[in-house]
């Protein structure tokens, strides 16, 4: 005796983090169940928005007179990324040491897209990349004012390019709102907590601790334990 067993299914969910093997999936089950694709395939989280933060304190180092790199990136409201490092040459002005800081910035971002297109995840572009310098701003959006600055080719070139292919957005911000100034800039409390809040840390808490002090002759056998403290 052959039992057979038929099952009708109306409904399939196939999950996936990358579409092309969605896709694979569901060209298989046509062409050995002939099913009836209703929706096409699409990302079930949409796509991740990332954001970034970037500042420097000129010449901050009082030994060497470096400006002090810093940035941060967001992925959705997650801090994944983030950078304070001494920048290797002298800057003669602000806006120098700002634009070092942007290029590298930008290779961050870059490094961290592919890492997420090799886990299949997508990204909105562009990433706005903010700055609260207005000259930084300024020689990313006029090619023929940073021609001036030949000390600036290399990064200047890196930025516009990524600009040009619509991967970042550098844009201005005011210092109020500037996150990367926790890493590099003394800020009062006030700001430093409201910015230690937007970066999703938390303070350390205050470490109480209990016990006593117990003062040891070392001419005689007697200890004793000092008045007005707990054993």
């Amino acid at each position: 005796m052959f039992l057979n067993e038929m099952k009708h299914k109306r409904r399939c969910l196939i999950t996936s983090p990358s579409i092309n093997q969605i896709a694979t999936v569901k060209k298989f089950l046509d062409s050995t169940f002939t099913i009836k694709d209703l929706e096409p395939a699409k990302s079930f989280l949409g796509s991740f928005h990332i954001t970034a933060y970037c500042d420097v304190d000129w010449a901050g180092c009082v030994d060497s007179r470096d400006s002090l790199t810093g940035y941060c990136v967001f992925l959705g409201q997650a801090l994944v990324s983030w950078k304070i490092k001494k920048q290797p040459t002298i800057a003669r002005s602000t806006a120098e040491a700002e634009y070092h800081n942007l290029g590298a910035s930008t290779c961050e971002l870059r490094w961290i897209s592919y890492l997420l297109q090799d886990l299949c995840i997508l990204i909105s572009q562009p990433i706005p990349l903010y700055c609260n310098n207005q000259a930084t701003v300024h020689i990313v959006a006029n090619p023929v004012f940073h021609k001036r600055m030949k000390y600036l080719e290399i990064d200047c070139h890196l930025v516009r390019d990524q600009c040009k292919a619509e991967f970042v957005l550098p844009s201005h911000i005011s210092g109020s709102s500037q996150l990367a100034d926790m890493f590099t800039k003394l800020l009062p409390h006030a700001m430093f907590t409201s910015f230690l809040s937007k970066l999703g840390l938390v303070a350390f808490p205050e470490a109480h601790l209990e016990g006593g002090m117990k003062r040891v002759s070392i001419f005689s056998n007697s200890s004793r334990v000092e008045p007005g403290l707990n054993n």
